[in-house]
């Protein structure tokens, strides 16, 4: 994790991205922006990442839901990318959190594919 932002902080650069970002709709809930930096360690031709992968869990133990590009636009330049082994990659994802929530953790949540449902990623 290259950078963290939540509360004040990650409502401000939210809006700076569209007007249309904003508060969480849940007034228990807040957005937290990760910068991160990811490289493919697998062997496997390629693997794609991006920012929906990634869920958030804390204190309250609940794994939360991926948030929606329609729910929020993250800033440039958004995490996305294919990768080959040994390749790497930087960019900005959304998580929702709980508002009084502590020990947040990223949580790698891979959609299923046909021939391999994970992917092995390293902090870069």
């Amino acid at each position: 994790m290259l950078e963290v932002l939540r509360g004040d902080e990650a409502t401000a650069m939210l809006k700076q991205v569209s007007a249309f970002n904003g508060q969480h709709e849940d007034s228990d809930m807040e957005y937290m922006l990760v910068n991160l930096g990811v490289k493919y360690v697998g062997a496997a031709e390629t693997a794609y990442v991006y920012g929906k992968i990634f869920r958030s869990m804390g204190s309250a133990n609940e794994i939360y839901k991926s948030v929606s590009f329609i729910d929020v636009e993250v800033p440039d330049p958004e995490l996305e990318a294919d990768l080959s082994p040994g390749g790497e990659t930087e960019g900005w994802v959304a998580i929702q959190v709980g508002k009084d929530e502590s020990g947040i953790m990223l949580v790698v949540w891979p959609y299923v594919s046909y021939e391999n449902n994970t992917a092995v990623f390293s902090e870069a």
